[in-house]
């Protein structure tokens, strides 16, 4: 994927801080938030993923090594290249994560008034869903796993009706925008 994916782990109290310096916010289990050109995607309370743009990567990265130091009971490391992401758009995308999911209510009908982030199962696999609309989400499973989830993200799309995108069209609908 085109994503950096940085990982930051702490005690709740060390993550907040730290969070709050890199992105002058803060995100609770189940929130997402988008500031300083990232997403921070809070898995729990003492884990929170920071994505964004593949060029905007090591200025991140370097931002947030930095921030550690000052930080005692937090960490920061780069693990873009240990999860893909996998980038759906479109009006069909709640139809396409609700064949693949089987959270109660079904995602895309439980109300998006302000942006998620949910550990799950999508077809049966390990991942967690960052939902900024309900037009657009971004998959991330284990490098690994990658390749099964985007065969069963292709046949639920299929069946939705929905096509592949070239990089053009996803620079300009970059999934990380808003």
């Amino acid at each position: 994927s085109d994503l950096g994916k940085l990982e930051l782990r702490g005690d709740d109290r060390a993550l907040e801080q730290l969070v709050g310096q890199l992105s002058g916010g803060r995100v609770d289990p189940g929130d997402a938030l988008l500031a300083q050109g990232a997403w921070w995607c809070a898995v729990s309370r003492t884990h929170v993923l920071a994505l964004c743009d593949a060029g905007d990567t090591e200025r991140l990265r370097a931002a947030a090594l930095d921030a550690v130091r000052w930080t005692p009971g937090a960490t920061a490391a780069d693990v873009t290249a240990s999860y893909a992401a996998i980038g759906l758009l479109g009006p069909r995308t709640a139809d396409v994560l609700s064949e693949l999911s089987d959270t109660e209510p079904p995602l895309g009908e439980d109300a998006m008034d302000s942006p998620a982030f949910d550990v799950l199962r999508l077809a049966a696999m390990p991942a967690m869903l960052l939902r900024p609309s309900g037009e657009r989400a971004v998959a991330l499973t284990e490098a690994g796993r990658a390749a099964v989830l985007w065969a069963e993200v292709e046949r639920a799309g299929r069946e939705a009706g929905i096509g592949h995108v070239g990089m053009d069209a996803v620079t300009h609908l970059s999934p990380l925008a808003r």
